[in-house]
């Protein structure tokens, strides 16, 4: 708006994206506000990728996008709304073939370290792991 008035820029950067190869199978694990950059992904897919998605919230009020979610199983998304914390015998229940999965964990800091942690204590490489962190919630 002002004339001759500097401007800074930075340029696009991050690894919290999908792999070029769409045969490769995708866990996504998503707390509360850590929703939004699944979002974006799911509702930009092109052609058909096998994702789980596993939506953690406290109550059923908090789970958003639900239609564009459902709306995505046509593109191999299924998605699965859990109330409760995430266990490692939920997440074997849920996730049989963990560990041939690609995983990407966003949510408030505190989930993401724990879901991490629980992640490779179950035996997921840390490279098959990718993070995403929502300071402030």
């Amino acid at each position: 708006a002002d004339p001759g008035r500097r401007v800074r820029l930075s340029h696009i950067a991050g690894d919290f994206t999908l792999p070029r190869d769409s045969s490769r199978l995708l866990l996504f694990i998503a707390g509360g506000i850590g929703i939004t950059p699944f979002h974006s992904i799911i509702t930009s897919l092109t052609e058909k990728r096998d994702t789980v998605l596993l939506y953690l919230a406290s109550d059923l009020q908090n789970f958003v996008y639900k239609s564009d979610f459902d709306q995505a199983a046509d593109l191999g998304v299924r998605t699965i709304y859990m109330q409760n914390k995430l266990t490692p015998k939920a997440l074997q229940v849920q996730v049989p073939d963990l560990g041939r999965r690609l995983v990407y964990v966003s949510g408030p800091d505190g989930m993401v370290r724990r879901y991490t942690k629980m992640l490779t204590g179950m035996g997921v490489k840390r490279s098959a792991i990718k993070t995403d962190h929502f300071s402030g919630y």
